[in-house]
């Protein structure tokens, strides 16, 4: 038998344990803004439009899945499992559609006002949209790989990951992280992403292939976003497509 550390915590555990952690994140980043809005200065947040309720909704209801899909598998609920995961797939589609329409709505309208903040718009614009490809990207891979659980399971991870990034956002706009550049909030997604990889790969004793290879595909896809996305190049290609 080889050699291999033993395991900290079982594979179900991390697991579950990783989807509650991110879904803390979660309902700490966006739950102030959309049950008490009023409660922070105007113009901190976007402007509670019914597009970005519908994007929100779609965003809960991912976590809540993923959160779900974690505990039945816990419990042994395969069958379950394999149900929820169809809904699953149908919000995530939702979720690609309705969020790049979600950035590019206030991107289009800050280019045509001519915002003084359209370049941060169309910073963000990148990076979503590449947030969105990456989702899609790592949610098509675990499904293809749903019969092999532990490549599964980790490109779901990675997929939920690539979501979050707002709501690192969202706590450094409240003072909760001192953070105010999207470089400083890229920073900390990957530092957050490095420690679930380090942790696992503590935990089993090597870093899964899963990992391995997704973990530098989203961070180097997301690096790059951001370089590119503040440069004149991408300026100039949006300003003249959006007006």
């Amino acid at each position: 038998m080889p050699d291999r550390t033993v395991e900290l915590v079982s594979e179900r555990g991390y697991f579950t344990v990783s989807a509650i952690l991110l879904a803390t994140l979660t309902v700490a980043g966006f739950t102030p803004h959309y049950l008490a809005p009023k409660a922070f200065p105007p113009g901190l947040f976007p402007s509670l439009t019914p597009l970005l309720v519908v994007h929100a909704v779609l965003m809960a209801s991912w976590i809540a899945i993923y959160l779900s899909q974690s505990v039945l598998i816990s419990a042994g609920r395969v069958a379950w499992h394999r149900s929820l995961g169809v809904v699953g797939v149908a919000v995530a589609v939702l979720i690609i559609t309705i969020g790049c329409m979600s950035t590019l709505a206030p991107a289009a309208r800050a280019v045509v006002s001519h915002a003084p903040d359209m370049r941060a718009r169309l910073n963000v614009l990148g990076l979503e949209t590449v947030q969105m490809l990456l989702f899609g990207g790592f949610v098509v891979a675990a499904v293809m790989l749903r019969t092999r659980a532990a490549f599964h399971k980790r490109l779901m991870l990675l997929a939920t990951l690539c979501i979050l990034p707002n709501a690192i956002v969202r706590l450094s706009f409240m003072g909760v992280l001192p953070l105010r550049t999207n470089p400083e909030v890229l920073v900390a997604w990957v530092l957050m992403t490095l420690g679930f990889l380090a942790f696992d790969r503590l935990r089993i004793g090597r870093l899964h292939p899963a990992f391995a290879r997704g973990a530098p595909i989203a961070i180097g896809a997301l690096v790059l976003a951001q370089l590119v996305s503040t440069t004149g190049a991408w300026i100039e290609f949006w300003t003249r497509s959006l007006r």
